[in-house]
């Protein structure tokens, strides 16, 4: 359920520290403020303005948000379950309310499917590669999954552009990756490096003719050390964490 900006001035009326800030900002009147709850509201009272009609308080180009509807819009935000910096970001992005920070890390620190789903590995940091000069030079191909419904995702991710191409797969023969991005690189072109881990498809005899056969240098990562792969890996893990907490949430 979205929220309207009719559902914002409907709870702002019925928001009693949010009608005494609108009484403070038209005249200008902060020194009179004597309620705690408009402390925050007061720390940031040169950014504040009311809207037309009288029905909404805005900061900066952001509309602030009653207390009624704070709850969703971080629910709202926070869909794709997206990490605490991610979903801050969003928000502040399009909306401002007091402690929206704290708001914001309590709620996903209590949400479910992300905790179910927290990958709390470390990892020492990498030596930067050198940058490819143009798109669909350098390419990095990796699976993610299985998915709940067996499958697993084939993506292929431009290391340029960091343009994901995905296909849906029942198996991850070398047969089936070989057909699947044969089919891609005939609507992209053929890269001149593609870079893998070393699992059995990017192993055997057939990819290494195949690759050979394209005039593509096949490039593998150093064993048990995914994040020498970390363009897809990146696009891998987000997409991944948002496929298990739909499955979990039933929304699959």
């Amino acid at each position: 359920m979205q929220i309207t900006l009719e559902d914002v001035k409907r709870e702002t009326a019925r928001d009693d520290t949010l009608q005494t800030v609108i009484q403070l900002v038209r005249p200008g009147r902060w020194h009179e403020a004597g309620d705690t709850n408009v402390c925050a509201f007061r720390d940031v009272q040169e950014e504040l303005t009311v809207s037309h009609d009288g029905l909404a308080i805005i900061r900066d180009t952001r509309l602030v948000i009653p207390t009624a509807l704070q709850k969703r819009v971080i629910e709202l935000a926070h869909e794709g379950h997206q990490g605490i910096s991610k979903t801050k970001s969003l928000i502040r992005s399009k909306v401002w309310f007091p402690l929206m920070d704290t708001a914001v890390e309590e709620s996903i620190g209590r949400c479910i499917p992300c905790q179910a789903n927290y990958n709390r590995s470390q990892f020492e940091p990498l030596n930067m590669s050198k940058f490819p000069r143009g798109p669909w030079v350098n390419v990095c191909i990796d699976f993610c999954g299985p998915l709940p419904s067996g499958e697993y995702l084939l993506v292929v991710t431009d290391e340029y552009s960091r343009y994901p191409v995905v296909e849906i797969v029942r198996h991850t023969s070398a047969e089936v990756v070989i057909q699947r991005v044969d089919e891609m690189f005939a609507l992209f072109g053929f890269p001149e490096v593609i870079k893998s881990d070393n699992g059995p498809p990017f192993q055997g005899h057939a990819w290494s003719q195949y690759v050979k056969s394209r005039g593509i240098r096949h490039r593998k990562i150093t064993p048990q050390w995914p994040k020498a792969n970390a363009q897809v890996e990146n696009f891998n893990k987000p997409l991944m964490k948002a496929m298990k907490c739909a499955h979990i949430e039933r929304r699959d």
